[in-house]
């Protein structure tokens, strides 16, 4: 688990995934000993897309998906990660989503930087990626508060015109 103020960062591990892919949510809450917005059971399209992956190569657990948890509320308002093991190169890329109503409050800033901060202890990483729709947004105001430099921009038929940024060691 990561730590920051407001959050805690949990990985979702295999029993979470399965949960998710069997739509127990009920049991899910249960073992996280979290609550479950409807708004999150409906945002969580991309779980599969992990849970397949992870299933291929559990080793990537850390470096992986996780769950953002409000400590406050003891609630998940989102999720983030890594999108897999250093390369390499010593490179990730992160990402992350927060649930429309717990935006612009300040925990996508505070998860990015948790993140950097975990891929940074590790002496393998020499530089985090992330990318962004390209336009000035609140993923871009996210990443420059993290000193992340705008690094190119790339085209591809699914999501569109995207901006690349980094951060280096």
């Amino acid at each position: 688990m990561l730590i920051s103020g407001r959050l805690h960062l949990i990985p979702c591990r295999l029993i979470h995934f399965q949960l998710i892919d069997e739509s127990d949510f009920e049991k899910l809450a249960s073992i996280l000993n979290l609550n479950l917005k409807e708004t999150w059971k409906h945002s969580i399209d991309h779980f599969d897309f992990f849970y397949k992956k992870f299933k291929n190569d559990p080793s990537v657990l850390n470096w992986w998906i996780y769950f953002i948890v409000l400590q406050s509320e003891k609630t998940i308002i989102g999720s983030c990660g890594f999108k897999g093991k250093p390369d390499i190169n010593g490179e990730v890329e992160i990402g992350y989503e927060i649930l429309k109503e717990y935006r612009n409050q300040g925990y996508a800033t505070e998860t990015a930087a948790t993140l950097i901060k975990f891929a940074f202890e590790n002496p393998e990483v020499k530089k985090i990626k992330a990318s962004t729709y390209s336009l000035e947004n609140a993923s871009v105001h996210v990443l420059k508060n993290q000193k992340m430099f705008f690094e190119t921009h790339s085209y591809n038929s699914l999501e569109g015109d995207l901006w690349h940024w980094a951060i280096k060691r």
